[in-house]
């Protein structure tokens, strides 16, 4: 089971390869282009050493210094990550930086955080380029204690004045006041003690991923999403992929392979009634040879038909008939899609007879018609079809009696029937004929119907001969001596049926 459906993802693959190679393309050169427009930022990191004082220091009582919280070490960092990182301190970088820069432009370009669990405050700024970048980040620390400073020597000066003018201790503490006018002082001319700056900001550097790492995840994400999309539209397709599934859902030999005719072929016969370039002569004779040849003087009977229509099985009835019949064989070619009969307007041919005609008991001979260019052959063709239910059984009944008929008027009876997987009207004739070929066309023929007709065929006990594969893979061309080629033609492209 594992390997059916690995085989199944990779035969999506293969057929959705075009699919996945413009998803893939798209998707790097979009990566591209946002590489070409995106806005290249720098990043640069000052830092500033945190050196908290003992939390019962009473040199420096009264003061908004930063003091160590015991048992809780990160708590003094977030205090002074809090106390860096405020309005007044990006008011003071933002006239450092100069023109252009305010106060909120500096606190979107800088981020305050602790460096890990050391006691270094990083201070990140982004920047335009690597030097822009250094010098927001290396203002805003300098901002930062210089900030700091002015708030502590109004504060140093404040306790200096409060202290008494003699040198006895102090009598609520542990301190002289002479220690504690001497730590005021060098607060006041000195700053922060708590907070020093331990490095300035470098040259920046790119954020962000580079181009390169951008180019390759978008080619692996392409492909990616090349491959998922081409799983996703198998799972939704429901036509047959190719001629592996045809014999996966139907193992019977392959009779030949045709090619599709080019557009410059289509062309090229337009203002012919009968046109068959030579490699396809040669698939239908290849197939028609493998026919086993009639076991009575009557002759061979011979049902085309398909799972749907618009897979080649009309064309590739009358493309039997022609080639035996420009081979010299006598030929009776019946059209019994009875809804839709088209064999006539295909060779070129008028007539007025109708689909109901059929079950009206006329010879057979009076309502063939001959193709002008091929005196051999004869067609059965009505110019109207029939969706009357009550026409269509009374006619279903009547066809085995004009296969009958038929095989005595000719060498070869070659019969044309409605899809099988969509309508029941050819079941009848199933047992009136020797052998049916089946006509298939990868990438056109519904899966659904192709396995009603395997059913249907099964209960009717009627094997089919083999299959026509309409649309043969480019290795699988015509030998350069098939019938009548012409070195130009068979240099020029591929033959085929439309």
């Amino acid at each position: 089971m594992r390997s059916e459906s690995l085989m199944s993802y990779v035969g999506a693959i293969r057929a959705h390869r075009l699919l996945i190679a413009i998803v893939t393309a798209a998707t790097v050169f979009g990566a591209l282009l946002w590489v070409a427009v995106r806005d290249t930022s720098y990043e640069s990191n000052a830092s500033l050493l945190v050196s908290p004082v003992a939390q019962d220091d009473p040199l420096l009582l009264g003061l908004p210094v930063i003091r160590d919280s015991p048992g809780e070490p990160t708590r003094s960092m977030q205090t002074a990550a809090s106390l860096v990182e405020t309005p007044a301190i990006a008011t003071a970088a933002a006239t450092a930086l100069g023109d252009g820069w305010s106060p909120g432009r500096v606190a979107s370009a800088v981020e305050v955080e602790p460096q890990g669990q050391s006691n270094i405050l990083s201070i990140t700024g982004t920047g335009s380029s690597g030097e822009e970048s250094a010098q927001v980040a290396t203002e805003y620390a300098r901002a930062a204690l210089a900030v700091r400073k002015e708030t502590l020597a109004a504060a140093a000066t404040a306790a200096l004045e409060a202290l008494p003018s003699d040198s006895t201790d102090s009598p609520d503490s542990f301190a002289s006041v002479a220690d504690r006018r001497a730590a005021l002082e060098s607060i006041r001319d000195n700053g922060d003690p708590s907070l020093l700056l331990s490095q300035e900001g470098p040259p920046g550097e790119t954020t962000g991923p580079s181009a390169i790492l951008v180019l390759m995840l978008a080619l692996f994400g392409g492909v990616a999403l090349g491959i998922a999309a081409a799983i996703v539209l198998e799972m939704l397709d429901r036509t047959i992929r190719d001629e592996s599934e045809v014999l996966a859902l139907y193992p019977l030999p392959i009779l030949t392979r045709v090619p599709l005719l080019s557009r410059r072929q289509r062309r090229a016969g337009r203002d012919r009634v009968w046109y068959m370039p030579p490699t396809v002569r040669e698939a239908y004779r290849t197939a028609t040879a493998q026919v086993p040849a009639s076991t009575s003087d009557d002759g061979v009977a011979l049902m085309v038909t398909s799972a749907s229509h618009g897979d080649g099985k009309t064309t590739s009835a009358v493309n039997l008939a022609t080639s035996l019949a420009a081979a010299d064989k006598s030929v009776v070619l019946l059209d019994f899609d009875l809804r839709k009969p088209s064999v006539a307007t295909q060779l070129g041919l008028r007539g007025s007879l109708k689909v109901t005609d059929l079950k009206a008991g006329n010879e057979l001979d009076d309502m063939l018609i001959a193709v002008p260019q091929l005196p051999s052959l004869r067609v059965l063709s009505p110019a109207t079809g029939s969706d009357d239910p009550r026409d269509l059984d009374a006619i279903s009944a009547s066809l085995p009696s004009l296969v009958e008929s038929a095989r005595r008027l000719a060498d070869w009876v070659i019969v044309d029937t409605a899809p099988v997987g969509e309508v029941s009207d050819a079941l009848r004739v199933t047992r009136a004929v020797d052998d049916i070929v089946l006509v298939v066309r990868p990438g056109r023929t519904s899966r659904l119907n192709f396995e009603m007709m395997r059913d249907l065929l099964e209960r009717m006990t009627k094997a089919p001969l083999g299959v026509i594969v309409i649309g043969q893979p480019a290795g699988l061309q015509s030998s350069p001596y098939a019938y009548g080629a012409s070195k130009r033609e068979l240099f020029k492209s591929s033959a085929g049926v439309s």
